[in-house]
């Protein structure tokens, strides 16, 4: 029933992305907002189909800064993409089971995380799918 963040980069007033459950659409998001002030827009892109409560989902982000998008891939498919312009650094750290926003932490998780991993660049597609099966 609300906003939950899985993995989140702190900002100073903002997360500068949430991988997330979106309670709106009942589905899965990786969400960027546009600046670390309030009055931020926020980009998200969606899993094709609902979340399932209970069961294990590897959900992975990415932010592609030479094709100005943001991606996401559900179980190893790419569920979508997103044009985005509007990047920032993200210097805090980083965020398991909650996000920030207008400075205060958030979006608290209410379930079991596993595996988290950060990766400085862009995954391939092999990539992603070798951590799916993984």
């Amino acid at each position: 029933a609300a906003w939950a963040t899985m993995v989140a980069q702190d900002g100073t007033k903002n997360s500068g992305f949430y991988l997330q459950y979106t309670p709106v659409d009942r589905k899965w998001a990786f969400s960027t907002v546009d600046r670390d002030t309030t009055g931020e827009q926020a980009t998200r892109v969606y899993s094709r189909g609902p979340a399932t409560l209970g069961r294990w989902t590897h959900l992975v982000g990415v932010y592609d800064a030479a094709a100005r998008q943001i991606r996401l891939y559900v179980d190893g498919e790419l569920a979508g993409a997103s044009a985005f312009t509007g990047a920032w650094a993200a210097a805090g750290p980083l965020q398991v089971g909650r996000a920030k926003h207008g400075g205060v932490y958030t979006d608290y998780w209410p379930g079991a995380v596993d595996d988290v991993q950060v990766y400085a660049g862009v995954l391939t597609q092999s990539e992603i799918d070798d951590l799916a099966l993984s």
